[in-house]
């Protein structure tokens, strides 16, 4: 199954988000490129990474969003429920990988990751792309007082009412109030669509459907020259 990718991405940039039948790790090495990925702790904290950076140091490293300036290194997050977001800035070759869960959600990481890319580019907000991938959806995702209390100063659409009057939370709406609050232009967010819990052909890892025993797949960007 291949990787789910966005047209928002320019096609300098290599870019996917797996599905569980996809070994991305063994994709991105097949390619020549060298994968980096942090200890996700829920936070937004940024890492950058460049040719000298050790892979492993990193993987052993608390960090949220993962950036970029070098080719053929890739930035990845993984995910099984949480918001999957790459960035990038076209003209100056740089990308980030954000990791957004409620919690990353609520501290705005995925601004963490904008003012990362514009303070090490020099690039204006409008010049960035960014693409939302497969994440869980508010239909899915009924959530308690501490999640409502943390997303209440977000975006109005982050927390809506389900059938059954409980509250439900959108982090992928959430996700892009951020980035459009963040300066980003509509036409450069993308959305590849995708609910990791009730996907009919259960393409994806999902801890609220599958708890301890689920997976988790990867998402990630990298320029290859």
């Amino acid at each position: 199954m291949p990787l789910l990718c966005s047209t928002v991405i320019p096609a300098h940039f290599v870019h996917g988000f797996a599905t569980r039948e996809v070994d991305l790790e063994a994709a991105v090495a097949a390619a020549g490129m060298r994968l980096y990925r942090a200890r996700q702790v829920h936070g937004a904290e940024v890492l950058e990474v460049g040719p000298e950076t050790d892979p492993a140091v990193v993987r052993a490293t608390d960090g949220d969003i993962v950036l970029t300036a070098a080719p053929r290194l890739a930035a990845a997050v993984a995910t099984a429920d949480c918001v999957p977001i790459l960035l990038c800035a076209p003209a100056h070759g740089a990308c980030a990988a954000v990791h957004a869960g409620w919690r990353g959600t609520a501290l705005r990481a995925v601004h963490a990751g904008v003012r990362a890319l514009v303070a090490r580019t020099g690039a204006a907000p409008a010049e960035l792309c960014a693409v939302i991938g497969p994440c869980i959806c508010p239909d899915c995702y009924e959530v308690g007082d501490e999640v409502v209390q943390q997303l209440a100063p977000l975006d109005g659409a982050a927390v809506r009412r389900g059938p059954d009057g409980r509250p439900h939370a959108d982090l992928r709406q959430a996700n892009r109030a951020l980035l459009l609050a963040a300066g980003l232009a509509s036409t450069r967010i993308g959305d590849v669509a995708g609910c990791t819990r009730c996907d009919p052909a259960a393409r994806f890892h999902s801890y609220r459907r599958d708890r301890e025993r689920r997976g988790s797949q990867l998402a990630f960007i990298g320029r290859t020259v």
